[in-house]
């Protein structure tokens, strides 16, 4: 193989005739019988190969990058035509801190990703890697140094591996997301909220909003940040109120809004990021029975601390989007919008009560 051109065409014959040793037997393979339909492996020939290509990585190094290209085309071949290495048993050889750090793994994986691209999938890739247990790793093949998601875009995007670069930009922040809630999660004392923790949240959106969008495009879009807070005192409610009634997990949540304004506000920093916030309560709402009849109540205080705004709420009951229980929230909001659109510009210090009361009535 090492003598061959290095195109697919020239090294995937050398995979066909080891997938017809596999299954078929050597002398079969010599005959060019066909492939059964269902073929059975010989699981020692599988592992003798499983072995050789642990060892090939291993000593990637020592090997030409001439020759570490046709062995990327090789690995590519092997799993696409579905050969029977385990890929958890190979992959995480590509993680050795040698191979890491000068930079050769890197250049491996980027000729593999290259060809099984042509010849396949993203989704088949993908998976491949998740069962390789690498899929979670994808920015541990890069040097400490590059060790990034811009660099990872940048690295990529510069080989023509595009799919690859928007498929891991939606992980990378999926992940950074996931991340966030759970530190805002953490935040809440047993679930609940304090003026304490408002003020902690508060910070690490600043930072978290800062770094994001040092990111550019990389970085999370601004809906994840309302997202993330939004989740995190909705999964606060849900532990502080330990199972309890319908009730209690509307206290809850409610005193979580009330304590959390600022933060709610600050992530909700505008009509298109409150109406994105508001689509989220009204889904949480429809998507939990205990939550189904506390949408107005929710929304109220929402509006009583300036994180949604009238011109909000009445966009929302006009023409919202979400279709989720919308034709029995848009009935429960009635008193409340009427009262908005009958409301003077200049708002009392009454108001807020009226409001209540219009909810209550």
């Amino acid at each position: 193989m090492f003598d061959c051109e290095p195109t697919t065409a020239a090294v995937k014959p050398y995979v066909v005739a080891v997938q017809h040793i596999l299954r078929c037997g050597a002398a079969a393979a010599r005959r060019r019988l066909p492939l059964t339909p269902a073929p059975s492996r010989r699981p020692f020939l599988v592992k003798a190969l499983e072995n050789t290509l642990k060892k090939l990585l291993q000593l990637l190094e020592h090997y030409s990058a001439a020759e570490r290209d046709k062995i990327a085309l090789l690995f590519a071949q092997v799993f696409i035509q579905r050969v029977g290495v385990p890929p958890e048993n190979v992959f995480t050889v590509l993680l050795n801190d040698v191979l890491v750090a000068n930079g050769t793994t890197l250049s491996f994986v980027t000729s593999l990703f290259r060809e099984w691209l042509r010849e396949s999938t993203l989704d088949e890739l993908m998976a491949v890697l998740r069962r390789g247990k690498v899929e979670d790793r994808l920015l541990e093949f890069f040097p400490q140094q590059r060790r990034s998601a811009e660099a990872f875009a940048a690295h990529f995007g510069a080989e023509g591996l595009g799919p690859l670069v928007e498929h891991s930009r939606r992980r990378f922040a999926g992940e950074r997301a996931k991340e966030l809630r759970a530190a805002l999660l953490e935040l809440l004392s047993d679930g609940a909220a304090t003026p304490a923790s408002a003020t902690e949240a508060l910070e690490l959106l600043k930072q978290r909003k800062t770094r994001e969008q040092s990111l550019g495009d990389e970085g999370l879009p601004e809906a994840e940040l309302v997202g993330a807070v939004w989740e995190a005192l909705l999964g606060g409610a849900q532990l502080a109120a330990k199972g309890g009634q319908a009730q209690a997990l509307t206290t809850q949540l409610v005193k979580g809004v009330r304590t959390w304004a600022k933060p709610l506000s600050f992530a909700a920093s505008s009509a298109r990021l409150e109406a994105d916030l508001l689509s989220r309560v009204q889904t949480a709402c429809y998507d939990d029975m205990a939550l189904i009849k506390s949408f107005p109540e929710i929304v109220r205080h929402m509006y009583d601390k300036d994180v949604l705004s009238e011109e909000t709420i009445l966009a929302w009951y006009k023409k919202g989007t979400n279709p989720k229980g919308r034709a029995v929230f848009v009935k429960d909001m009635e008193k409340f919008v009427t009262w908005l659109q009958e409301a003077e510009e200049e708002d009392s210090d009454e108001e807020p009560a009226a409001a209540v009361a219009a909810l209550k009535v």
